[in-house]
Parts: structure tokens; sequence; C-alpha cells
């Protein structure tokens, strides 16, 4: 086993600037929230849970944007990314949620995800009482229980 305190990566998502959402991004979301139910949102997010084209990402934003308490301009939601209880969520602006995660809410808690964070591939988060402050990143496989 090395001695070594480990490997120092530079900060580089909270460096970017920040994109803005399709003009269409808002007026969906409320249309969509409309419509249908916290259950309905969750259903109809299967069908764009995958896929990487346009459509697909436009649609897995726009659903967390209506189904969450919150959320900032310019989330960007990985293919594959899972949740459960998204309507406990606030998210910040520019956040980056990586392919395969999974955000586990709790119908009872919190989860405040601040702006500029990055949450790598494949990680699992509890978020029972969770707060995530700005400009924090949580590597690929990251296990976080809140």
């Amino acid at each position: 086993m090395s001695s070594e305190a480990g490997r120092i990566v530079p900060a580089v998502h909270g460096r970017q600037r920040l994109v803005e959402d399709p003009p269409f991004s808002e007026p969906l979301a409320a249309w969509l929230k409309s419509q249908f139910s916290a259950e309905g949102l969750a259903d109809l997010y299967g069908r764009y849970m995958h896929g990487d084209d346009p459509m697909a990402v436009a649609m897995r934003t726009s659903i967390w944007r209506a189904a969450a308490r919150r959320v900032g301009v310019g989330l960007q939601v990985g293919t594959g990314v899972a949740f459960k209880h998204l309507a406990t969520f606030e998210i910040g602006a520019g956040v980056f949620i990586g392919a395969q995660t999974y955000l586990q809410g709790r119908f009872d808690g919190t989860c405040v995800i601040g702006d500029h964070v990055w949450i790598g591939p494949q990680s699992y988060f509890d978020a029972r009482h969770l707060v995530i402050e700005e400009y924090v990143g949580w590597g690929p496989g990251a296990k976080v229980l809140g």
C-alpha cells in the first residue's frame, strides 16, 4: 500500500461557462407538471432514461425540472440515471449527473445539490437529508449515504 495521499485533480467542471437551457425547457416542464402525477412523470422518464439523442437528453432534463422542487439552468442528466422521490430534490445551476447514477431521495427528506456540482458516473447517493455544497465533485462510483 502506498503512503501517498492520492492524486489531486484540478477542478474543471465548475469553471465551465454555464450553457443556457433551450427556450422550450421551462414551458415543457410546466406542461409536464400539469399533465402528470409524480408517478406518471417517473413512468414517462423510463421512456427517455436511456439514449444520447437530443430528444432523450431534453426530456430527461424537462422531467427532472417538472418533478423536483427546484432545478437550476444547465442541468445535465446522463443516460441511465435513476432516482427515487425526486420531489424532495433541490438542484442548483450547472449540475452534471453522470451516467448510471442512482439518487435515492426519501419521502420525508431533502436532497440539496448546489451549483456547479459534478457527480461521476455509476455513483450512488442515499439522500435522506443530504446537502452538497457548491463546486463539489464526486468521482466515478462514489457512494454517499445521507
